[in-house]
C-alpha cells in the first residue's frame, strides 16, 4: 500500500479495517515525526487543501445550557485557520528555525551570509 492510498470509509456502525487502522496510525506517526523534526515544509505538503484547523475556546457553563461550543464555528476559537493560514504560520516557524527547501517549494527560506 502506498503512503497516499485512498481507503474506503467503513459503514456507520462498523469498525475500521486493520488496513485502514494501520494506514491512519502510520500517517499520525509520520506527521508527528515531521513536527518533532521541525520539518514544516513536508508536513504542510501532507495536509488536505480543504483543511480547517479549528480549536474552540471552551467556556465553563451550567449543565442545562446546551450551547454548542464545539462545532459552532461562529463562536470564539483559539485557532480557526485554513490551509493558506497554516502555510503562513509554518513558513514563519521555518524561518525562525532555519528551514531550507529547494526553490519552487511553497515553503522556501533563504539564508544570507554576512
Amino acid at each position: 500500500m502506498t503512503q497516499n492510498a485512498t481507503l474506503e470509509r467503513p459503514q456507520t456502525g462498523q469498525g475500521a479495517s486493520l488496513e485502514l487502522t494501520h494506514a491512519l496510525t502510520q500517517t499520525v506517526y509520520r506527521e508527528a515525526r515531521m513536527l518533532d523534526d521541525e520539518n514544516y515544509a513536508d508536513w504542510v505538503d501532507m495536509l488536505a487543501d480543504d483543511l480547517l484547523y479549528h480549536m474552540p475556546g471552551i467556556e465553563t457553563r451550567y449543565r442545562r445550557d446546551k450551547t454548542d461550543q464545539i462545532t459552532d464555528l461562529t463562536r470564539m476559537a483559539y485557532y480557526n485557520d485554513n490551509l493558506t493560514e497554516i502555510k503562513k504560520t509554518a513558513f514563519a516557524a521555518g524561518n525562525r528555525h532555519g528551514m531550507v527547501r529547494g526553490s519552487g517549494h511553497a515553503l522556501h527560506a533563504h539564508h544570507h551570509q554576512c
